[in-house]
């Protein structure tokens, strides 16, 4: 089963925050923008793990940020707080 540690997690964010411009176009409400930045970090990290976004997200069956906590807290290796990451990385920045 494949891993993903904080770094590579980190280096996921940033990508997103990078490309946040673009993903977030045309996006007014807050709770879209939030959507649209998890889901374009689930893809990610599903890419990462090689796990299919629209599969592994069924799968879960929830909304796209549980997906998303759900799919790490059953593939990070070491264990590390994802959360503090993702908030000060990434969503604080939308």
């Amino acid at each position: 089963m494949e891993s993903i540690d904080q770094q590579q997690f980190r280096t996921l964010c940033d990508q997103v925050r990078e490309l946040a411009p673009s993903i977030l176009k045309g996006l007014t409400s807050q709770s879209e923008k939030t959507d649209r930045i998890l889901w374009a970090l689930f893809e990610r990290v599903c890419t990462h793990l090689g796990l299919d976004p629209v599969e592994q997200h069924s799968t879960i069956q929830g909304d796209t940020g549980f997906g998303l906590l759900q799919t790490l807290e059953e593939h990070m290796n070491p264990e590390f707080l994802y959360s503090a990451i993702m908030d000060e990385d990434l969503l604080m920045q939308i």
